[in-house]
């Protein structure tokens, strides 16, 4: 703070008033109130006369000035007239605010970032409701023409069989398995979108029971490989989505048993363990593994790294088990050698679920 007389000229100031101001070797005594670097503008002239004059008692502004270092510096100025004076002087009270603009600036930008974030949240959402509504219609109004497509192939070749030669039997068949693969992509993509679709449901899943249910699915085709399932030490109880991780467990298996070496018996192994505020899987494998410039591209969206000839799917599985990890704040990883197997590890958190 400071005093000052009816001529608006300093009569005292304290250090706190001299160290706000910033400027060097700067004495205000005996100078006027009006030069202050902050006073400059002709508004407060306005407001000092008046004040002189008593219309009014006292004004507060906000207002800043650049310091010497090229700072700008704000403060909140307040203009107090002595009560019952006859020099009618005064008391100038400044506050250092700064720091409160640059919070205030700060909460501004973050409100306009909340906002947009909202705003890009509620486009997301409804570009997202579109694409499940687009792909759940297109799926069923593709469904048709296919079933229509499919009979009709298959009565044809039934009934047309001795009077089509080999050459019109093989586009027969062409179109027949067209349109199973056409029908197994439709339904992958459904059930890829309704991942998001689905209510998250956490709850306690017994891994035994569902091991013994998908083993016992999986039975013919593990015995068919020649093959062995072992399932080594895992949590007996996990906290998570139990439809999402039946769905996960029963991916990856299937992707195992898919992928296996032709020239040796299939042997799985599927551990488990705890780990903080979740639990981590492996699922190991005898197959053909993967080279590991491909280990990305696995788990992407219709990324096949063998025809159909030679492997059936659509290319979703991976990224359908991708998605379900993510949905429960996990990740999922491969380390592979081609032509030695491969190694799957994912994890699913806790406090995701």
């Amino acid at each position: 703070f400071a005093t000052f007389d009816h001529d608006f000229t300093i009569l005292s100031a304290n250090s706190t008033f001299i160290n706000i101001l910033g400027i060097k070797d700067y004495n205000p005594i005996g100078t006027s109130l009006l030069n202050l670097p902050f006073f400059q503008e002709a508004k407060y002239s306005t407001l000092c006369e008046s004040l002189r004059d008593r219309e009014i008692e006292q004004f507060k502004s906000e207002t800043s000035f650049l310091s010497l270092d090229d700072i700008r510096i704000n403060l909140e100025a307040t203009v107090i007239a002595h009560e019952d004076n006859d020099d009618k002087g005064g008391i100038l009270i400044i506050r250092d605010i700064s720091q409160e603009k640059v919070a205030e600036e700060m909460l501004r930008a973050s409100r306009s970032a909340l906002s947009q974030s909202k705003t890009q949240i509620r486009q997301m959402q409804g570009m997202s409701r579109q694409l499940k509504s687009f792909l759940y219609v297109a799926s069923h109004d593709l469904k048709e023409p296919l079933r229509t497509i499919g009979n009709f192939s298959q009565l044809l070749n039934r009934q047309c069989h001795g009077y089509i030669d080999d050459t019109g039997r093989e586009y027969l068949s062409f179109i027949m398995d067209g349109v199973k693969n056409m029908n197994a992509l439709i339904d992958d993509l459904l059930h890829y979108s309704e991942l998001d679709a689905r209510k998250h449901i956490p709850q306690d899943v017994h891994l035994p029971t569902m091991m013994f249910m998908l083993e016992k699915m999986q039975e013919k085709n593990i015995k068919a490989a020649g093959g062995n399932l072992v399932i080594k030490e895992m949590p007996e109880t996990i906290l998570a989505d139990k439809a999402k991780i039946r769905q996960l467990f029963e991916a990856l298996l299937s992707n195992a048993i898919k992928f296996r070496h032709p020239n040796r018996p299939l042997e799985i192994e599927l551990s488990g363990k705890e780990i903080e505020n979740g639990y981590e899987f492996s699922f190991t494998d005898n197959g053909i593994g993967i080279k590991k410039e491909f280990f990305g591209k696995i788990f992407e969206m219709f990324k096949r790294l063998h025809s159909r000839k030679e492997y059936e799917g659509t290319g979703i599985g991976l990224a359908l088990c991708k998605k379900i990890v993510e949905q429960h704040g996990g990740e999922i990883n491969i380390q592979s050698t081609l032509g030695e197997g491969s190694i799957f590890t994912f994890s699913i958190m806790r406090h995701n679920v």
